[in-house]
């Protein structure tokens, strides 16, 4: 057999076509040859045997780890006519090996090439198995990087739809992202709750509001807050109390006490006292205070 010639993945009864571009390049270029077709036969029994993305990452982390390999990979992917697709049987396999790449031109690729094409295509498919892949390496490779790509594409679309402008990835696909990234469900779940967070003060309502269940909506309090509901709704509201006294001086206490969700002013005042140790008053004369020395300071400046 010719030192330049392979035999063709499709001729073992399996078509490979990500591997198959990068074997018959490996072969023309002269580069990683016999490396480059040990890959390929760990590839192929891995797809043939439905392999999961942890048995396939223990499989093929040596590959992964090969900085020569993985650099000639993606001279061979570059030179392709045919961008990687989760079309193709042997994409998750390739994905998982670039991503858990720390090689910078690595990165690079998988970043500003191959995702940044897929966003702007709005190739949710592609996105979802980086997210799959993202979440077996998590703790194994550098992809910080990628993930924030990730991320950005799918928190986009989520904000689009709570806003309710025109979002394009449906709703169990977002969902499926944010049950693998816990990045992304912790800035989806603290936009939404920022979104919501100003209509009541009441825990249940909030749930409902952001739509979830209680029970759900607690545990990811605690989570990502590291209190529960009711406390941070508590806060958030002595909160805008005060920013409303120190931002809004000419607001009556009135007012204030109706931006807030209190029925009445007896009502007010015993939160506050309760809660400040002041009276609605007193919390007013400190707010006026601050305004009146922040404007001194503009003005002396």
């Amino acid at each position: 057999m010719p030192e330049n010639h392979y035999k063709p993945l499709k001729q073992r009864k399996m078509k490979l076509r990500i591997t198959e571009a990068v074997l018959a390049e490996a072969y023309r270029a002269k580069v990683c040859r016999e490396r480059m077709e040990e890959l390929a036969e760990s590839i192929r029994k891995s797809v043939k045997e439905r392999h999961s993305l942890p048995k396939m990452r223990i499989r093929l982390a040596e590959y992964g780890n090969d900085t020569e390999l993985m650099l000639a990979a993606v001279s061979a992917l570059r030179k392709d006519k045919e961008a990687p697709s989760a079309r193709d049987r042997d994409f998750r396999a390739w994905m998982l090996m670039l991503c858990r790449s720390r090689e910078h031109e690595v990165i690079c690729y998988m970043c500003n090439e191959l995702t940044d094409a897929w966003e702007r295509k709005y190739r949710t498919r592609e996105m979802l198995v980086l997210c799959d892949v993202l979440h077996t390496l998590k703790g194994h490779a550098r992809t910080n990087e990628m993930t924030n790509r990730v991320c950005d594409y799918f928190f986009r679309e989520r904000r689009n739809k709570l806003y309710g402008k025109t979002f394009r990835i449906e709703r169990k696909d977002m969902a499926y992202a944010e049950s693998r990234l816990p990045e992304l469900d912790k800035a989806v779940f603290r936009m939404t709750v920022n979104h919501y967070s100003h209509r009541t003060f009441v825990a249940e309502e909030l749930a409902g509001l952001c739509g979830m269940g209680y029970s759900l909506m607690r545990r990811k309090f605690k989570t990502y807050y590291g209190t529960g509901p009711s406390e941070w709704l508590r806060r958030e509201r002595i909160r805008r109390i005060e920013e409303d006294m120190e931002y809004r001086v000419e607001l009556p206490l009135k007012e204030v006490a109706e931006r807030n969700a209190f029925g009445s002013a007896s009502n007010f005042a015993d939160f506050c006292q309760k809660q400040t140790g002041m009276s609605p008053c007193e919390l007013k004369a400190i707010g006026y205070e601050k305004w009146e020395k922040r404007r001194m300071d503009f003005w002396n400046q």
